[in-house]
């Protein structure tokens, strides 16, 4: 059985929308009709990616903008110019993230802030200033990006694994507080997929070995992520709530 959404008319952002899990999304979102901005740090890659976008619908439809989610100004800025062009955004999808591997013992405080800072504060203000639009315009939908790592202890992940589970923890505050005002927070667990983020540990033997714990015995392809975004962003979700959908070929159900 296949299942369609119809996102005619509305208006979404995608972080790190230019690569990986973020790319799959917005790529899902503009199939199913929507009007599309992207957004990260790299403009060449960001404009690669959009021409790419447009390539497969109407280039009126896709937007892409380079914007560090970390820089408040920058955040609020680009929240101002959706308002100003569109006068809505109905969807945020925070999928910027940074992973880097670091024996805790070594990793400097500035890797540190690094991690939290992309993984975990750009979420926060993308949504705090998200919100501020669509609580005025009547609510809208919000899906974060977490990880398996939110939920388990992996080596090397001192950061990363912490600043996921905030995402999870803040996902479940900001939930609550907004579900009122017509804004429905959810987030995404993923686990492995096969994206430049995984280039890192991709093909090693102790990568390997780990796949082999995973019930489906792999890793997870970009487009498998498509079908949990639209769902969380439509309206199929509503009675959905700060839930952490879990995207993991069955690693957390073991």
């Amino acid at each position: 059985m296949q299942i369609t959404y119809d996102f005619t008319g509305k208006v979404a952002l995608v972080t790190g929308g230019s690569s990986g899990l973020g790319k799959s999304i917005a790529t899902g979102l503009i199939k199913a009709g929507a009007k599309v901005i992207i957004i990260g740090r790299d403009s060449d890659k960001v404009m690669r990616t959009k021409n790419e976008l447009a390539s497969i619908t109407n280039s009126e439809l896709v937007m892409g903008l380079s914007v560090d989610v970390t820089n408040e100004r920058e955040v609020s800025d680009l929240m101002d110019l959706i308002h100003d062009k569109y006068g809505r955004l109905d969807i945020l999808i925070n999928s910027a993230g940074v992973y880097r591997l670091a024996p805790a013992e070594h990793m400097s405080l500035s890797e540190w802030n690094d991690i939290i800072s992309i993984n975990l504060t750009g979420t926060f203000l993308c949504c705090k200033e998200a919100a501020k639009y669509m609580i005025q315009n009547g609510g809208g939908k919000i899906v974060n990006v977490s990880s398996i790592s939110a939920f388990c202890g992996f080596p090397g992940e001192a950061a990363y694994s912490p600043a996921k589970a905030g995402v999870s923890a803040l996902t479940k505050v900001l939930a609550v507080e907004w579900i009122r005002n017509g804004i429905n927070v959810n987030c995404i667990g993923p686990c492995d997929f096969d994206t430049p983020m995984m280039d890192e540990v991709r093909g090693t033997v102790a990568h390997n070995e780990f796949l082999k714990t995973f019930p489906i015995g792999r890793m997870g392809q970009p487009d498998e992520i498509v079908g949990a975004a639209l769902f969380l962003s439509s309206d199929a979700s509503n009675m959905i709530v700060g839930h952490t959908l879990m995207v993991d070929g069955g690693y957390c159900s073991v």
